[in-house]
């Protein structure tokens, strides 16, 4: 079944497969699920602006969905410029 909305998880509430992505030895805190037909190149450059906090990491499924897993608790992330980048806007919701 596709997913028509973007999953975040603390990373020990993740579904066992998402989590099993990780294979740094760094305990990461969070973990984000973003179906295919939602990921645009925007979201990566977000992402990554905020991994200058912490270390972020991207994987892609089987089924061409995206995952990141990151250090940083979301609050420390969403706080920072970059973390405007996420914010739900007008000019950004699919037609």
């Amino acid at each position: 079944m596709a997913l028509n909305h973007i999953m975040v998880w603390k990373f020990s509430a993740a579904p066992q497969h998402l989590q099993r992505l990780h294979r740094s030895p760094q305990n990461p805190e969070w973990i984000v699920l973003i179906p295919r037909e939602l990921h645009r190149g925007d979201i990566d450059e977000a992402v990554f602006a905020a991994g200058k906090l912490t270390t972020v990491s991207r994987y892609e499924t089987k089924d061409g969905d995206v995952v990141y897993i990151g250090n940083a608790p979301l609050e420390q992330i969403m706080a920072t410029s970059a973390g405007d980048r996420f914010a739900a806007r007008p000019d950004r919701v699919p037609s």
